[in-house]
This record gives C-alpha cells, structure tokens and sequence, in this order.
C-alpha cells in the first residue's frame, strides 16, 4: 500500500528480490520512478544487474568507491548528524594527543598505527596514544574531543573515509586515513591521506608543526558542514527528485 501511495520510491541498499526483479513490479508494471542508492556490500565488486540498468531513473552512492560498480550513478555524501558535534580547536600545546579508534583491528590496520606511535615515542617524541574500543557511542565522541590528532583507518586497500572520520572533522579534529587520492580529485578534503609506511613520518611533521593542526581542524569542520550535512543532502535529492517527476 506505501508503494501505491508514492510518488518516488527510493530504495536503499539491497532489493528485495535476488537481481532486483522486484524492480519489475515497482517500475515496469506499477511505473513508479525509481532512484537507486547503493551502501556498499551488496554491490561492490559484483556485476551490475541488468534490471537495475534498465529500470531506475537515478543512482546514488555512499561511497566513491561504488562509481566503478554503479553505472552512470552519483556520488552523494554520507549525511551524518551534526547537531551534537560540536566544532572546538585542537590544544597546539604540551603532548601531541592521539586517537585510534577500530571497529575490526585488521581492516584499520592497527598494527601499522601501533608500530608508527612506537617509533616516534622512541624518537623522543612527546605523545599520548589512546586506543578506544568498544564503548557507547556518546563516549566515543567525548573521547575524539580530548585528542588533537584522530587516525582513522590506514589501509590503502579500502582507500575511502567513513562515519568515525566525518564525525572527527566536525568536531575540527583533523584526521589521517589511506585514501585513494583518484576517488576524490574533484574535492578538496582537508583529511591527511598517507601511505601506512610513511605515517611515523606525518605524524613527526604535525608534531613539529602543531599550527597546522588547527588550519586542518577548521577546514576539516567547514568540510563536513558542506558536504555531509544533512540539511544540503537533502536539497540535493529534492532537486533530483522534482527532475524525476518532470
């Protein structure tokens, strides 16, 4: 009854049907516009169906990485809940503070984070490393909010940023994760992309220069509130929908 009473249908992540034959229902035979939005898993690396291709009026994804999957689709950034992140400037003074914080220790690659911090401290370094695991998720902004550096994932195999990252910028923490530089040429992102070799050597360079954390926490913010903001997103898809219905 929800689909007849639609004007758009707007689907998120995996159709109900294998190969999206449920397409055949909603478009084909109900004719009611659909936009596509694909998350991740259920698409990457796999063929395209054909009854996506044929059948829907637009496609997003969450991810750049997904545009090599999803033909002629767009990439929409994640829009994410900022009104309890609030922007403050990171502490240019006394120890450097840095925070890990994985959901799955292999994908982040911790082992590289844990042996960059390990040199460093060895090369005199004054830091203080905190690595948070399994707490609430209100504990775990708090916790972003202490720190002056957040590393994110440093796994180039992935090479995109995620919800832990976004939310870091808009509390103005700048951020270091691995990403795949092509992914993202048309955006100027403020995240400090490095090659897990070479992240000892970064964070060396932010010690000495502290200033710089500030500069990349205040662009950082600014970022979030443009792209992942959820207010934009929404005009952006109000836009496309009153395409779709032209």
């Amino acid at each position: 009854d929800l689909i007849k009473e639609c004007d758009i249908l707007h689907y998120h992540g995996q159709a109900v049907s294998q190969g999206y034959r449920d397409l055949v229902m909603w478009s084909g035979i109900m004719g009611k516009p659909v936009i596509l939005h694909h998350h991740g898993s259920e698409i990457r690396n796999k063929d395209y169906p054909k009854f996506a291709s044929h059948l829907v009026k637009y496609r997003y994804v969450s991810t750049p990485d997904l545009l090599k999957f999803v033909p002629d689709a767009e990439w929409l950034p994640n829009p994410t809940n900022l009104k309890d992140l609030k922007y403050s400037e990171t502490n240019i003074s006394g120890p450097l503070r840095i925070m890990h914080a994985p959901t799955n220790r292999d994908i982040k690659n911790t082992s590289a984070v844990e042996a960059a911090i390990s040199k460093v401290k060895n090369d005199g370094l004054n830091v203080q490393f905190t690595l948070v695991e399994n707490i609430k998720h209100s504990d775990l902004i708090s916790q972003i909010s202490k720190h002056d550096l957040i590393i994110d994932w440093v796994n180039p195999d992935f090479g995109i940023y995620g919800v832990f990252s976004i939310e870091s910028m808009a509390l103005g923490r700048p951020v270091i994760c691995s990403l795949t530089d092509s992914l993202y040429e048309k955006y100027d992102i403020p995240i400090i992309s490095i090659n897990p070799a070479n992240l000892a050597d970064k964070i060396t360079e932010l010690y000495k220069n502290r200033n710089m954390l500030l500069k990349i926490g205040k662009a950082s913010h600014d970022f979030v509130q443009k792209h992942h903001n959820p207010i934009e997103s929404a005009k952006i898809v109000m836009e496309r929908y009153k395409a779709v219905l032209d």
